[in-house]
């Protein structure tokens, strides 16, 4: 969205990065943000890291989770997501144990791989293919364990797939707005 820092973009008086970590405080102990500018988040009252490997790829930013994770698993979740739900997190951490590398949900629209549960025994992988300038997020899954937890599943927990819907464009960020305002409903002040 034109150099936007969505992170940032407002959305109903908080920031979608506030909104996201809202989600997360009751099921994480610790929370973090990846990015490529940290002194965007200054202000922020948690540990803000920058991505290691200098390109554009939500690759890097994959590989800075990994890196400083604090514990065995990272669930990583892009910044434009607004309506993730806890449900859905925790279907996927339900899933994680040592069988599995990726925990990845899967709709017909396809993986989801920015809202999926990883395990830093991925990061090999995922450094494997930075080094070879391989940057599309997938192209290590072949070499993991990968757990697909598909649509119907998926559904039951989140019956709109709301969870994934993603700001990309002016028109999803107004889009955002109204679901935002009629979720308030009519009596809201």
């Amino acid at each position: 969205m034109n150099g936007t820092n969505k992170a940032l973009m407002d959305m109903g008086g908080q920031s979608l990065v506030q909104r996201i970590l809202g989600v997360f405080s009751p099921l994480f102990c610790q929370s973090f943000i990846v990015a490529k500018n940290p002194l965007d988040y200054q202000d922020a009252q948690l540990l803000v890291v920058s991505d290691l490997y200098p390109v554009s790829a939500s690759l890097a930013g994959l590989h800075a989770a990994l890196f400083y994770a604090p514990s065995p698993w990272v669930f990583v979740c892009a910044c434009d997501m607004p309506f993730i739900k806890r449900e859905m997190i925790n279907l996927l951490l339900s899933a994680a144990g040592d069988k599995w590398d990726i925990i990845l949900p899967r709709t017909r629209f396809g993986m989801e791989p920015l809202c999926a549960l990883y395990s830093t025994r991925c990061l090999a992988q995922v450094e494997r293919c930075l080094a070879e300038n391989r940057l599309k997020i997938s192209g290590f899954f072949e070499n993991v364990r990968v757990a697909h937890i598909e649509e119907e599943k998926l559904l039951a927990v989140d019956p709109e797939l709301i969870s994934f819907f993603n700001i990309n464009t002016p028109q999803s960020h107004l889009d955002a707005m109204v679901r935002l305002e009629k979720a308030k409903g009519p009596c809201h002040e």
